[in-house]
C-alpha cells in the first residue's frame, strides 16, 4: 500500500524518502485515481493537479520551507474538496 498525499509530504519534511520516491508513489496515486478508485483517491488526485498548478507559479527553494509544503497541502485539498462539492450538485 502506498502513502497517503499527506504522509508522502510529512515524510519529506522529515528526510524519512526521497524526493524520487515521493514522486513515484504521487505518480501512482494518480494512476489509481485514473483507474477509477473511491472517492478518496478522486480527492487525492484532484488535489494533487491542484498542487501541480499552484507549484508551477513558486520558487524552487520556496519549498524548503515546512510552513510552505504544508500551505500548499491544505490549499490543494481545499481546492479539491471544492470541486468535488460542486460536482455533486
Amino acid at each position: 500500500m502506498i502513502p497517503t498525499i499527506e504522509d508522502i509530504l510529512r515524510m519529506l519534511q522529515n528526510e524519512e524518502c526521497s524526493l524520487a520516491q515521493a514522486n513515484q508513489w504521487i505518480e501512482q496515486h494518480l494512476e489509481m485515481a485514473a483507474d477509477g478508485q473511491e472517492e478518496k483517491e478522486q480527492r487525492n488526485y484532484i488535489a494533487i493537479e491542484a498542487m501541480n498548478g499552484l507549484l508551477s507559479n513558486c520558487e524552487p527553494m520556496d519549498v524548503i520551507s515546512s510552513n510552505f509544503r504544508l500551505e500548499i497541502v491544505a490549499a490543494s485539498y481545499q481546492i479539491a474538496d471544492a470541486m468535488i462539492l460542486e460536482s455533486n450538485k
